[in-house]
């Protein structure tokens, strides 16, 4: 079970289109993600700011905590072996939430060529 966790892992941090889309849609779903968290009048642009330049790390440490858990069970079943999964899984989707920028404001009216130029 653990091999064929990694193996998926693998495939899908690689380069291949199936890859590559699936990560965009999965990108897609945690911007419409935030956007429906704004709307529900709860802001999380510090929390963005913050976790925007960390995601590596934030990344990299469910991983690892996962990992952890694998390491430290006497024997890791199947059973923990999803579970853990499905806390990386989680764990990353909610980085990508809270990483993805927010709606940018709109302005009132749009900018004139005049408006535009500097003084």
């Amino acid at each position: 079970m653990l091999g064929l966790v990694v193996g998926l892992g693998a495939f899908f941090t690689g380069s291949s289109v199936t890859a590559t889309r699936t990560r965009e849609v999965l990108v897609r779903g945690a911007s419409a993600t935030r956007r429906g968290i704004e709307s529900l009048g709860i802001r999380l642009g510090s929390v963005g700011r913050w976790v925007a330049p960390k995601t590596m790390v934030l990344r990299t440490s469910c991983l690892l905590i996962a990992a952890a858990v694998l390491i430290i069970a006497s024997y890791p079943s199947p059973v923990l072996v999803i579970w853990a999964t499905v806390g990386v899984l989680v764990g990353l989707f909610v980085v990508q939430v809270l990483a993805t920028p927010g709606p940018v404001p709109a302005t009132a009216e749009p900018l004139t060529p005049r408006q535009r130029q500097p003084v």
